[in-house]
């Protein structure tokens, strides 16, 4: 019986561990973050984002993975800031510019219309 391949595992494990739709959007709203914000990050629509949160549609292959990271990372970077806040509330400047940059760095540009996919 063949293995799971390092893809197909990262596609298991982000599909057993994705939120429920209501708490996708709740991570968001958390996060501070809007749908197209979001969806810049995945590559996707802004719709497509709201498809997701709604349980319309789900992500597949390496997108289910990019977004289920992507909740995962801003559950976690949440977490850290109202931990921060209750410890020390200078710290939630440095964590909050720290979130701007990983938003920044995981933008995905967008590919031009009509370009082959592969």
């Amino acid at each position: 019986m063949p293995g799971i391949g390092v893809g197909r595992y990262g596609e298991v494990l982000a599909h057993l561990t994705l939120p429920p739709p209501e708490e996708r959007r709740a991570i968001r709203e958390l996060a501070g973050l809007s749908q197209e914000d979001v969806g810049v990050l995945l590559g996707v629509s802004q719709a497509c984002v709201g498809r997701y949160e709604a349980g319309q549609r789900r992500p597949r292959g390496d997108l289910l993975v990019r977004y289920a990271g992507v909740l995962r990372d801003l559950r976690d970077l949440v977490a850290t800031v109202q931990t921060a806040v209750e410890r020390d509330a200078a710290a939630v400047d440095d964590l909050l510019a720290e979130i701007d940059g990983l938003v920044d760095g995981l933008a995905v540009a967008p590919e031009p219309v009509g370009a082959a996919r592969g």
